[in-house]
């Protein structure tokens, strides 16, 4: 098992993408949420399919339009897959030993892990009717979330 979660990491590592999630999406939500996203697009199904089968998360398909040189535009069925929130951190938990080059962003996920456990144990969710969090606390996720998007 070891030897497909250290190809699969390679592959997340050279193809996907590890990034933090910023949104204001829910209604009455006091504060942004930053949560983590793995996501990967193939030309071949396999991949995206094992990926869902061992970790969890979301497979479908989504039309591409390419377009070339010549301006020729083109649809290619995209195979996909991304995972998010606790599954995201456990997946990342699980490459960190074998990617090289997204290495900084997964390290960047990590650190918004350790900064979600310590506030949801004091109750503050960002929910409506959660204690709003602190200028500090925002400033932080907001370091972690511009960090990752420079990297990315």
């Amino acid at each position: 098992m070891s030897k497909l979660i250290s190809y699969l990491s390679g592959i997340i590592d050279g193809e996907g993408s590890i990034m933090i999630r910023k949104a204001y999406n829910r209604k009455g939500c006091v504060n942004p949420t930053y949560s983590p996203r793995i996501s990967l697009k193939m030309n071949n199904e396999i991949i995206p399919r094992l990926l869902k089968q061992i970790f969890g998360g979301n497979y479908y398909k989504c039309k591409q339009i390419y377009q070339s040189r010549s301006g020729f535009k083109y649809n290619s069925i995209m195979h996909c897959y991304n995972v998010e929130h606790k599954k995201a951190f456990s997946l990342v938990h699980k490459i960190m030993p074998y990617i090289i080059v997204k290495k900084e962003q997964a390290k960047l996920v990590l650190q918004l892990q350790n900064l979600k456990k310590h506030t949801d144990r004091e109750g503050r969710n960002g929910k409506s009717g959660g204690i709003p969090y602190s200028k500090e606390y925002i400033n932080k996720l907001e370091y972690l979330w511009l960090q990752n998007k420079y990297l990315n």
